[in-house]
């Protein structure tokens, strides 16, 4: 290769990198806002995320975020920033999944803080939120929950700290009984679950930003989501947490002990 090629573009220019689009038979959907295919902007504001897993969950801007151009990425103002789907995201009952997010929340954040969800805003019954609440566990910490009826199925779950003004890979799974998180590749901690009857078999509306009227905002930026229908294994999170932060030139949040610290993920890995 030329000099001055770095070892992620020569991977990519022989067509060797291993990327996210090899677990595309399994999304429900897949948001990336450094993708120009998934993006659709209005000056300064980012107006609709296009889903690029095909299974058309585009999302739509109900008080535009603004867009960080340096960083394409979105930004939340904590206030009235939203954006949502038409169509919906079917579960069946006590699915399995695994949730992939790319966040850095603001400093200033509020009581209850939800960078995305799936069924808060039209209904109550068997919503999948990410979410952080003051003091649960711990300050910055975030974990998933979902609910069967009224009731939270999940008190007690694992969850991730990320840190204000800087970038986190977020990876929560859900396995039948057992659910695990990572962040940047580090597996989180946890704390008992104490009832655990699964996710409802619903359609779920998919939201981003402020689940307007339920309470729940976003106050940081968002490059990205992505749900499957299936719990990844750890060498399958450490592979998609690597790719898209090599993507992104984040590589350097990976921990010493990833396999991909030093080299992005390649194809047969």
């Amino acid at each position: 290769m030329p000099r001055g090629v770095s070892i992620y573009d020569e991977a990519r220019i022989q067509s060797r990198l291993w990327t996210p689009e090899i677990l595309l038979p399994d999304m429900a959907f897949w948001f990336d806002t450094s993708r120009y295919d998934s993006i659709s902007l209005s000056g300064s504001n980012l107006t609709q995320l296009r889903d690029l897993s095909g299974r058309g969950i585009t999302l739509n801007s109900n008080g535009a975020p603004g867009w960080d151009a340096v960083n394409r990425v979105a930004t939340f103002n904590g206030i009235n920033q939203q954006m949502s789907s038409t169509a919906t995201v079917g579960f069946a009952a006590n699915s399995d999944f695994t949730l992939i997010t790319l966040l850095a929340p603001s400093a200033s954040q509020l009581s209850i803080n939800t960078p995305i969800d799936l069924g808060h805003a039209t209904s109550p019954s068997g919503p999948l939120v990410l979410q952080n609440e003051t003091g649960r566990p711990a300050v910055n910490s975030y974990y998933f929950a979902w609910h069967t009826g009224a009731a939270y199925t999940n008190t007690g779950p694992p969850f991730v700290v990320m840190p204000s003004n800087t970038w986190s890979l977020a990876v929560m799974t859900k396995a039948g009984a057992v659910a695990d998180a990572f962040v940047n590749g580090a597996r989180g901690a946890g704390w008992p679950i104490t009832r655990n009857s699964g996710l409802t078999a619903n359609a779920k509306i998919v939201t981003v930003g402020n689940a307007q009227g339920q309470g729940r905002t976003w106050n940081g930026a968002f490059g990205g989501a992505m749900l499957l229908r299936r719990a990844l294994s750890e060498i399958e999170i450490q592979k998609v947490t690597a790719a898209l932060l090599w993507q992104r030139g984040l590589q350097s949040l990976l921990l010493a002990a990833n396999p991909f610290k030093n080299l992005p993920p390649l194809i047969g890995d």
